[in-house]
């Protein structure tokens, strides 16, 4: 969880100095930040996280957009085709694909805030699914991911005089074995 926070502040930090890059000057840049985070509780880490950015960086200006996962999708393409997408948005690697198709993304910005990181900020793997199909570029900067797993109960495998697995096919065996 730390992890995610200080890359989400990172990642914070990068796209709203890459969005403040421009020949005007402004004291004050003000971002959106849009999400599917519309939980209460999610909802109040975000905003703890936002109210710290601020802190470190006090010309720049963090909105919150939370959207309904129902209606994200439909969302990001209602502020595309008006040209008023949110300065950050977080979505899913295979949506930022469809994005990236339809050129909503700034590869080069998203480069620029991967390099500023460090690669080696990330987890193995990670890069990998947010890269390009041609492999060029990247159509994200990795904020979170989810973790999938598999649970047993060793007792009930000892009863069954069965080994614990040690991959999935063996847990399909394990499975069968039980049944």
């Amino acid at each position: 969880m730390l992890k995610t926070k200080i890359v989400l502040l990172s990642a914070l930090v990068s796209c709203a100095l890459i969005s403040g890059c421009n020949d005007e000057k402004k004291s004050n840049v003000s971002i959106e930040f849009m999400h599917s985070s519309v939980e209460q509780e999610r909802q109040a880490i975000i905003s703890q996280l936002i109210a710290r950015f601020e802190k470190e960086n006090p010309d720049i200006t963090v909105k919150q957009v939370p959207v309904e996962e129902d209606a994200y999708n439909t969302k990001v393409i209602t502020l595309a085709r008006s040209g008023s997408l949110p300065e950050v948005i977080e979505t899913s690697h295979d949506y930022a694909k469809v994005m990236d198709k339809e050129q909503l993304i700034d590869r080069n910005a998203v480069t620029n805030v991967i390099q500023a990181m460090g690669e080696n900020t990330f987890y193995d793997g990670v890069l990998r699914i947010v890269r390009t199909e041609d492999g060029a570029a990247w159509t994200g900067v990795p904020v979170s991911a989810w973790i999938g797993g598999i649970w047993y109960r060793k007792d009930v495998l000892a009863k069954a005089g069965l080994e614990e697995p040690k991959k999935l096919a063996a847990v399909i065996d394990r499975c069968a074995d039980i049944k």
